[in-house]
């Protein structure tokens, strides 16, 4: 009998979203021997390197990767999380200060440099005999809609074939172009603000309550925002938001792209912020890896080409605002449920237009979350001022009570051990497994 001819996976990036894919198909392939696949994974730069500083997992990130038994090297790579605190940076008072219990919404916050977290993705995948083949820049599909496969080429002039093309190419994806190749515009919208990022050698002298502390501070009475959040060895992720005076914002225009000058001016600004360590200069002074990027985002109802076999995830998908960090964590959750989708049961495939129709509303109100929230901490209309004086207001009122309240988050929760209540805990409780 004639085995059948594997599911030939293309993964176009190399990123948290692209080698959980790869890493999750490989898990099922192991698990269910019948899923008869061959995975690849090319990415166009030359080599990996520490793009990205760092972010926080949240429980629903950390889960997926706990099932696949990566929450040790996590640990040991990251920085838990234990609490939260937000002050106003011009009037140097503390609004809100809250505890974090180790696993609060029963699973952890975890702080982790981006490179670590490839390097555990790529360390595993290379497992199985397979690594992420470099310099592979995209150029364009081709269809064989006889046989309903596709053929991609790269700009060197060399292809590969594939039954599915995966976009896992980032916020400037070109998959994407061919997934939404009857739109006028795809590119996703800047939103007139930018993003400074760094991360600091080990702060001296830290009080050991530090540790694993996260600082978000408003800055000029909410011109801006920036803020800190632990790392192991008490080294500290920092961010800067700031307001993009020059460049056109809006669908249609370009993302900017900015220059070593005025990242240069961006970090000079920010030692002239406060922080509850003393000031921000001595966390950037000691930072020898910044970058500044344009904060984007875009809804993409329809995230799956028609013939169903190009599909996005992660940025490319979904670019997303900061604000309630979870671009890494949706990209994470993206790859389980693509995963997911091309296991076959009883002979048949949920398929890739079933991944899109689980994602599309999730993430749209993800962003929606993250728009609220970003408004509140940024806007500039003078609804929006006033929301946030008031808001300031009112966690100025609560914080008294914040310390007793956030010890009995920890003793109370559920029998999981989850913490009850909280706006934001529809994202951080969302249980995604891979289907093993």
């Amino acid at each position: 009998m004639t085995e059948p001819k594997p599911l030939r996976v293309l993964i176009i990036g190399s990123g948290v979203a692209g080698l959980t894919l790869g890493l999750s198909l490989l898990r099922l392939q192991l698990s269910r021997p019948h899923f008869n696949l061959s995975v690849k994974i090319v990415d166009a730069a030359s080599r990996f390197d520490a793009a990205g500083a760092a972010f926080c997992l949240s429980p629903n990130g950390t889960r997926p990767l706990a099932q696949l038994g990566l929450l040790p090297k996590l640990l040991e790579k990251g920085q838990v999380l234990t609490g939260v605190a937000m002050h106003e940076g011009w009037s140097k008072k503390t609004v809100q200060d809250i505890p974090m219990p180790p696993t609060a919404f029963g699973g952890h916050f975890i702080a982790i440099e981006r490179s670590s977290i490839q390097e555990i993705l790529l360390s595993e995948i290379r497992g199985y005999g397979i690594d992420v083949h470099m310099k592979k820049r995209y150029k364009e599909i081709t269809e064989n809609t006889g046989e309903n496969t596709l053929r991609v080429v790269y700009e060197d002039d060399t292809t590969d074939d594939a039954d599915i093309v995966v976009g896992a190419d980032g916020v400037r994806s070109r998959v994407r172009d061919f997934v939404l190749a009857e739109d006028e515009d795809t590119a996703p919208c800047f939103s007139g603000w930018s993003y400074v990022a760094g991360i600091s050698s080990s702060i001296p002298n830290l009080p050991a309550e530090e540790t694993g502390k996260s600082h978000w501070c408003i800055a000029n009475s909410g011109k801006g925002g920036y803020g800190t959040w632990s790392l192991p060895d008490n080294r500290q992720f920092w961010y800067v938001l700031e307001p993009d005076e020059i460049a056109p914002r809006g669908p249609g225009t370009p993302m900017p792209r900015y220059s070593d000058e005025s990242l240069d001016a961006s970090v000079q600004r920010a030692k002239q912020y406060w922080h509850p360590f003393g000031t921000f200069s001595q966390i950037v002074e000691r930072s020898d890896r910044m970058y500044k990027s344009a904060l984007v985002e875009r809804h993409y109802p329809r995230i799956v080409s028609k013939s169903g076999n190009v599909v996005l995830i992660g940025d490319a998908a979904h670019p997303m605002w900061p604000y309630i960090g979870q671009g890494a964590n949706a990209s994470i959750e993206d790859a389980v449920i693509l995963a997911n989708a091309l296991l076959p049961r009883s002979g048949e495939v949920r398929g890739t237009l079933w991944y899109q129709e689980q994602r599309v509303d999730r993430t749209a109100r993800i962003m929606r979350a993250g728009g609220w929230v970003g408004r509140l901490q940024m806007g500039e209309t003078v609804f929006w001022r006033i929301a946030r004086s008031l808001s300031m207001m009112l966690l100025r009122l609560l914080a008294p009570n914040q310390a007793s309240q956030g010890t009995a988050q920890q003793q109370e929760g559920d029998e999981g051990g989850n913490r009850k209540g909280g706006p934001l805990d529809w994202i951080h409780k969302e249980d995604i497994r891979l289907e093993l």
